[in-house]
């Protein structure tokens, strides 16, 4: 699987201007842990905010019996190819053995990234664990990528900037207090950032935000 990153090293070397590519496996280091620190204030998973296709998420108890919105933990959602919505907690065998929901039964939010809108006056059914499985692709594509599928969404230019202040943060503190030089495994090494997201990357990166 191919590495995906939330903006362009050619961006963090312009930032930095550098020329050469002596420093690249540096800054490609320093843009991975800029991209991980975007997504956790972001308050996802570890690559929730890059493109991944056909997630399978099931849900878990929210705690409400229903609900209109559906929160899924990918963002933004870019396409969904199946939902199932089963009034019981499921198996996969029950899952695979049930009809998907019409395409018309549900929107993607518009403004509220990374939600589902059920449609037609009806209701989520999340009142037990396992009872709705969503598959969709969700995230933004690398800025890098030269030949993007036409449905991906890029990164917008305020979260592309906040993510290369980042990572030039990463880099011109590597050597100093709240910065830690990394063992990752298989041989990579890199940074990872103590001190917490620049401002701008808060900022750039609330409007993703979990909302339950």
């Amino acid at each position: 699987m191919t590495t995906t990153y939330l903006a362009k090293l050619a961006d963090v070397k312009a930032a930095l201007g550098e020329t050469t590519s002596t420093l690249d496996a540096v800054l490609t280091s320093c843009l991975a842990a800029a991209t991980s620190i975007a997504e956790r204030a972001a308050g996802v998973r570890n690559g929730g905010l890059r493109r991944e296709v056909d997630t399978v998420e099931i849900t878990g108890w929210y705690g409400d019996q229903s609900s209109r919105r559906l929160y899924l933990a990918s963002r933004p959602i870019e396409s969904v190819s199946e939902v199932i919505q089963l009034w019981h907690s499921a198996t996969v065998a029950d899952f695979d053995a049930a009809t998907p929901l019409a395409p018309d039964d549900y929107a993607i939010h518009a403004a509220d990234l990374g939600t589902l809108i059920r449609l037609n006056a009806q209701y989520w059914y999340l009142g037990e664990p396992h009872t709705l499985r969503v598959t969709y692709t969700a995230g933004f594509v690398d800025p890098a990528d030269a030949t993007p599928p036409a449905s991906a969404i890029l990164p917008p230019d305020d979260l592309q900037r906040a993510v290369i202040s980042q990572a030039v943060q990463i880099y011109n503190l590597r050597d100093k207090a709240g910065m830690r030089y990394v063992n990752s495994g298989d041989q990579q090494r890199g940074f990872r950032d103590e001190s917490g997201p620049l401002p701008e990357l808060l900022a750039a990166t609330s409007r993703y935000r979990r909302l339950m």
